[in-house]
């Protein structure tokens, strides 16, 4: 690799300005955006509370009878011999 030279660096400076001028501007306009609060409104968290509530009661009662289904297969075997 050869030695850096001035005109290389002027050259990556030239590259890397208009760059930092569009982040200048990017950085500008997210900080005009409005804060977002951290937490979702009222009617979302009432929502997905609600989705919460019926979700789990069936996935468990879907869980119990697969765990039926594999005790009773088992005893279905064993029986046989």
């Amino acid at each position: 690799m050869g030695e850096v030279t001035k005109e290389d660096l002027n050259r990556l400076y030239d590259k890397l300005e208009p760059m930092a001028e569009d982040l200048a501007v990017v950085k500008d306009r997210m900080e005009r955006l409005p804060v977002l609060p951290a937490r979702p409104c009222e009617q979302l968290s009432d929502h997905l509370d609600e989705q919460k509530a019926w979700k789990r009661p069936i996935i468990r009662a879907v869980v119990d009878v697969v765990k039926m289904a594999v005790v009773g297969g088992i005893c279905f075997v064993i029986g046989k011999k």
